[in-house]
């Protein structure tokens, strides 16, 4: 149950966030075998029965986070603006 909680939260904020930012192209950024390697992770690292869900929320909201920073830091350092 807890594996379904996080597979559901990791399909939910992705698909805000190609409704916020329509010009990511998020398949790119969070292929299928990625976001499959991701839940075992966040599974594994975060199942606690005493904490219901919660853990599972913050886990996915930093695994998500963390891929968007990198991936704009990575645009940052190729940026080159017009040297007219």
């Amino acid at each position: 149950m807890y594996r379904k909680i996080v597979e559901k939260r990791l399909a939910s904020e992705i698909k805000v966030i190609k409704r916020l930012h329509p010009e990511l192209n998020m398949d790119s950024l969070f292929s299928a075998d990625e976001l499959a390697k991701a839940v075992d992770k966040i599974t594994a690292d975060t199942y606690n029965v005493k904490s219901g869900a919660r853990p599972a929320v913050t886990a996915v909201s930093k695994f998500i986070d963390s891929k968007l920073l990198s991936h704009f830091s990575r645009m940052a350092k190729t940026y080159r603006p017009n040297q007219n």
